[in-house]
């Protein structure tokens, strides 16, 4: 299914929509602009931070953002 869902958005949107080999490890926002800070997940190298007017985080249950905006919140799990 993954690859179906890959393969229909690259069609769509083309090849630069969706980069691999990235992880987020966290989210600030300013004033102005909502940033995200990105690690390389094949070696752990940091990269450059990402910025835009909104963050939407949709990276499952293991979510560094979700965590970090909502640290009270209990950890989700599995019920199979």
């Amino acid at each position: 299914m993954h690859k179906v869902l890959l393969d229909a958005v690259l069609q769509r949107a083309g090849a630069d929509a969706i980069v691999l080999d990235h992880k987020c490890v966290g989210v600030d926002q300013t004033d102005t602009k909502a940033i995200v800070r990105l690690q390389r997940t094949s070696t752990g190298e940091a990269l450059p931070d990402v910025s835009g007017q909104v963050v939407i985080a949709c990276d499952g249950v293991h979510s560094v953002p979700r965590v970090q905006l909502h640290p009270k919140v209990a950890v989700p799990r599995y019920e199979g």
